[in-house]
């Protein structure tokens, strides 16, 4: 329900904001208020749930690893890196106030793996995130000359999210085995920021932003497949799920995320729906090219 309502709020804002713009310029003036911007850079983002897993399981792996003097290569690492592409349309409002209708991409992705050479064992870890939110914003501009302008921005945005998880685990002439799971989920989220703008032609500006983004989704819904160690075909569809689990006898935390709720119990802790944590910061350089 909150995210049906969220989208229609957007939707109608959308629908408002091109005879908004239209008035506040007059007519004749319409398509000169009109620009397209092209932009990418770098984004880091806080991952949450999936960092956590990824966390705990190395924090499980080194522990096991002093406690059996096993020898291990390769560790498992926390991800945050990422791309991200947009395309704007802008209207501008006033010499100071121009509104912003955009789509943006983000993109990250990250492998990691363990190996014990004494067992012949080795298990993979692949995670892909791609992110698509539409987004609604006001920048205002400071005149810092005549080509160059500093500008404020505060938007809110609709942030659609899937992630693709991969595991798989090998031990030479005893098993091979692997899971896959994809979820998909949207949520509302919020965002501001500043950048600089350079007058490069009539037409044509460069600029450069540094935007800060607050949105976390949580109901994942996807679908998981697999083969299990004894040679079975697994394959279920639901709602995914973060928790903690304490082995009885050696007292390691073990890390899941699994599709369902899982039945409380003492040694399990912490159980949760999903959630992936979209907060961050990105760096964009971008073209801004105005009609007319």
């Amino acid at each position: 329900m909150k995210k049906s309502y969220t989208a229609l709020v957007l939707g109608t804002i959308i629908i408002f904001l091109f005879p908004i713009s239209s008035s506040c310029m007059g007519d004749n003036n319409f398509l000169k208020g009109i620009s397209f911007k092209l932009k990418g850079g770098y984004q880091y983002l806080h991952i949450g749930d999936l960092n956590t897993y990824m966390s705990l399981l190395k924090e499980y792996y080194e522990n096991y690893s002093d406690d059996w003097r096993v020898y291990t290569i390769n560790e498992l690492e926390e991800f945050h890196h990422g791309s991200n592409s947009g395309v704007e349309v802008s209207f501008t409002f006033t010499s100071h106030l121009r509104g912003i209708i955009g789509i943006e991409y983000t993109h990250l992705k990250s492998e990691s793996s363990v190996e014990f050479p004494d067992q012949n064992t080795m298990q993979v870890w692949k995670h892909k995130i791609d992110s698509f939110p539409i987004t609604l914003g006001v920048d205002y501009f400071f005149p810092l000359s005549k080509r160059s302008s500093f500008y404020l921005r505060a938007g809110i945005g609709y942030y659609f999210a899937k992630i693709n998880k991969y595991y798989n685990s090998q031990k030479i002439n005893a098993w091979d085995y692997y899971w896959e799971e994809n979820m998909r989920s949207s949520d509302f989220g919020v965002n501001g920021g500043f950048g600089f703008e350079y007058s490069l032609s009539k037409n044509i500006y460069l600029t450069l932003e540094c935007l800060g983004t607050y949105a976390k989704i949580n109901e994942f819904r996807g679908n998981y497949s697999g083969i299990g160690p004894e040679g079975y075909y697994y394959e279920d569809e639901g709602i995914f799920y973060s928790w903690e689990e304490l082995l009885q006898n050696w007292g390691y935390i073990i890390p899941h995320i699994t599709l369902g709720k899982p039945e409380s119990a003492w040694y399990r802790r912490n159980i949760r729906e999903f959630v992936l944590d979209l907060s961050g910061v990105s760096l964009m350089l971008g073209l801004r090219v105005r009609l007319f």
